[in-house]
């Protein structure tokens, strides 16, 4: 990807609002999520048993699981 391609997307993302999902859909985001890494999603419900959070990180915060 060129600049100004990443530019323009970037100022594009920027200058819209955030679009809400719906509960529904966003439900389906987080289902199709946990069966697509269901390795990662393991580990972190492993870790969190040990290490306060499940992440020693400033990726911590991501939801549904680092």
């Amino acid at each position: 990807m060129k600049y100004e391609e990443i530019k323009t997307k970037i100022d594009y993302i920027v200058n819209n609002p955030i679009r809400r999902f719906k509960s529904e859909e966003l439900k389906g985001i987080i289902e199709r999520y946990h069966n697509n890494h269901p390795k990662s999603k393991e580990i972190f419900e492993r870790m969190s048993r040990i290490i306060p959070g499940g992440v020693e990180h400033n990726l911590a915060f991501n939801h549904p699981f680092p």
